[in-house]
């Protein structure tokens, strides 16, 4: 995801790949999570977020992701 992208088209892209290929939903949390800007890493790691499920981690990047654009 682009720093200053948009989360949903990150999700599309990632949502596409992930229909590819056959891992565990820890693994695609571990590879969405690497591909995120560091303002939403960031932001993840100074919450002491350690979301471990896909769904969890994508609605909490919406979440920041949102946030961050609101403010800009």
């Amino acid at each position: 995801m682009k720093d200053n992208g948009k989360a949903s088209t990150y999700i599309a892209q990632f949502r596409t790949l992930q229909s590819r290929v056959n891992w565990n939903d820890a693994a695609f949390a571990f590879h969405f999570r690497k591909g995120l800007p560091s303002r939403i890493t960031d932001q993840l790691t100074l919450t002491g977020q350690r979301l471990k499920m896909l769904q969890q981690l994508i609605n909490r990047t919406i979440e920041l992701n949102n946030c961050y654009h609101d403010k800009v």
